[in-house]
């Protein structure tokens, strides 16, 4: 029996009587400090024979490099040896021996797989600070493109030129024929940088642009001239309603004009008896204060005319010799010109002074109320405080296609107890009437930031690894992988802030193609020794 199974047993009795003497705890404690002894028992006790095995079932000749820390660990002295944790001579990815290629980014890191070709990530030229670039003053991305084109290969070749390489540093390849098929371009857009807000909301009638219509005076409809869907004018007939109210105002006003001009004659008549001494000047007061209350008189009487819509000229024409035929039929004008969105008249029917008979509204206007959660509150309201009344776009799924453009000019002044919503009004254009009050809408809200940003299709943009790319064609049918550093988004867009060239235009169809070209490293693919 060796020394190392003599002392095995020695410790398996000696923890067998502690646990029959002592508490669970002391047992793991004195198991603890009496494996560390075992442990140790190779350098007490001395090496056991060659080929013979320790307690691990592992020879302990003298390569045993991982525990005895001689001149040949090299795990820990940084050398091109490493055989503790790999077993062959390659091992770079410790080691700093000036082969680490992965740093040098000649497309070939031999980080950690042990067999000298890691491909495990390509490595693509570095985000540069997305600048206005032309042909006389390359951009940062432009400039890194160019040092990519002039690095070298193992195979002592370009490497972008090298068809085992050359998807190492994020380059591809594609056929001319399928680049025309499969592959298409969007070219960077420069674009305001905005803040997007989705809203939802209803479609109301402006209400400075619809009005009520009611009858200035009761009475029988007995004539209706404007009917549903009618676009009228100011001052146009919508209905004639027969009213008595009407009928003794104008009667009214007629007898307290022949009071009047009686009134008038009789006081010229007095004045010149008066003034020839004929008649006293009582009298002729008496004819004066007469002459003062007819007129007093005839001035009501024509108000009240007014107020049932008639002109100064049309009171002014009114005599006792007025044809009777229709004296007591009212007109019911518009009041302003719009579409009847809605009316509640019939030849017949009795009406009040109260009743809604027509509504008439300017619909080329309308307005969409909006609901704000607090949290989104801030920056439309302080846009709207200074006066830059934020860009908004409605649309309604009875019309998919169209988009309704108007602005945000109204912030509510209370919040919504239940919903912590705030009301906000977008008033938008409505030229075609499409748009109907009642209707739900979705509302883009855009409010600027600052400067114009660059933008690329969503598409565009790839991701592996929490890492965002996009490709840009190069030259000779090569495409390049750019990493990128993404800002806000906008509708179908995004912001790119890093490492694109805005010269050229990115791939917007065809990007998962070039996507798998350019991360065949992640498959073992490439060159190999």
């Amino acid at each position: 029996m060796t020394a190392v199974s003599r002392l095995s047993r020695q410790i398996w009795i000696a923890m067998k009587m502690m646990s029959r003497y002592a508490n669970v705890l002391i047992a793991i404690a004195v198991f603890a400090a009496l494996t560390t002894v075992f442990l140790a028992a190779p350098r007490v006790l001395g090496s056991t024979p060659p080929g013979s095995l320790d307690a691990h079932g592992h020879g302990s000749d003298a390569h045993d490099h991982a525990a005895e820390g001689d001149a040949h660990d090299h795990a820990a002295e940084g050398d091109a040896h490493d055989h503790a944790a790999e077993g062959d001579a390659h091992d770079h990815a410790a080691e700093g021996d000036g082969h680490d290629h992965a740093a040098e980014g000649d497309g070939h890191d031999h980080a950690a797989e042990g067999d000298g070709h890691d491909h495990a990530a390509p490595v693509p030229p570095a985000a540069a600070a997305v600048a206005p670039c032309t042909p006389a003053q390359p951009c940062p991305a432009e400039r890194d493109m160019d040092a990519l084109a002039a690095k070298t290969c193992e195979h002592k070749v370009k490497t972008v030129e090298c068809a085992e390489c050359r998807y190492e540093v994020g380059v591809v390849k594609i056929d001319g024929r399928l680049q025309r098929t499969l592959v298409s371009t969007n070219a960077v857009a420069l674009r305001e940088q905005a803040l997007v807000l989705k809203l939802t909301g209803a479609v109301q009638l402006d209400a400075t642009r619809a009005v009520d219509v009611v009858s200035l005076g009761a009475g029988r409809v007995i004539g209706v001239r404007a009917h549903l869907g009618d676009q009228v004018a100011e001052g146009d007939v919508l209905a004639v309603i027969r009213s008595s109210e009407f009928g003794e105002a104008k009667a009214e006003y007629i007898e307290t004009k022949t009071r009047y001009e009686l009134a008038r004659r009789m006081l010229e008549r007095e004045r010149e008896l008066y003034a020839k001494n004929v008649s006293s000047e009582a009298v002729y007061h008496d004819a004066l204060k007469a002459f003062e209350a007819s007129e007093g008189r005839r001035f009501a009487a024509e108000k009240k005319l007014h107020l049932f819509g008639m002109t100064a000229g049309e009171v002014a024409a009114l005599t006792a010799d007025t044809n009777s035929t229709g004296f007591a039929d009212l007109p019911l004008l518009a009041p302003r010109a719009g579409l009847v969105i809605a009316y509640s008249i019939a030849a017949g029917k009795y009406v009040e002074t109260d009743d809604s008979l027509y509504t008439i509204a300017d619909v080329s206007r309308l307005w969409i109320w909006c609901d704000v959660y607090e949290r989104d509150l801030a920056r439309i309201h302080d846009s709207v405080e200074r006066g830059v009344l934020p860009r908004a776009e409605a649309r309604v799924r009875a019309f998919p296609d169209l988009v309704f453009h108007g602005v945000v000019d109204l912030v509510g002044k209370t919040m919504d107890e239940h919903t912590r919503t705030v009301k906000v009004r977008v008033q938008v254009d409505n030229e075609l009437n499409r748009l109907k009050p009642g209707m739900f809408a979705e509302v883009t809200v855009h409010m600027p930031l600052g400067a114009p940003g660059v933008f690329v299709p969503r598409n565009a943009v790839m991701s592996d690894e929490g890492r965002q790319f996009v490709f840009q064609p190069w030259k000779d049918g090569l495409w390049v992988r750019r990493d990128v550093a993404l800002g806000s988004e906008q509708d179908d867009a995004v912001e790119v802030t890093r490492g694109l060239c805005t010269r050229l235009p990115v791939a917007s169809s065809g990007v998962f193609m070039l996507k798998s070209e350019v991360l065949k490293a992640k498959m073992g693919a490439g060159c190999a020794d």
